[in-house]
């Protein structure tokens, strides 16, 4: 599964709302200016999210915003797993 679909998933079953595969490459902030979510739909959210992907999101991705909306998290989301990868790989 990639991973739209797994944040679709999220999405649908965690907080019972349908994200349609266009927000993806919109700019369109999470918070209450775009999707709507307010702070603890946040915090819930990039828990499901690093628990799903096995990530951790760094100080540096909150402050510089980069996960603020759709296409900044699947984009950093799919760098964190990335370099997960390669961590595993270095070790082997």
């Amino acid at each position: 599964m990639d991973t739209i679909k797994k944040i679709q998933t999220i999405f649908k079953e965690k907080f019972h709302f349908e994200v349609n595969e266009d927000y993806f490459s919109k700019d369109i902030s999470l918070g209450a200016t775009g999707i709507g979510f307010n702070a603890i739909d946040l915090y819930y959210l990039i828990h499901f999210i690093e628990s799903e992907f096995d990530i951790k999101f760094e100080r540096e991705h909150f402050v510089s915003g980069v996960i603020r909306t759709l296409p900044g998290l699947c984009q950093t989301i799919d760098k964190l797993r990335k370099e997960a990868i390669l961590e595993v790989e270095k070790m082997s």
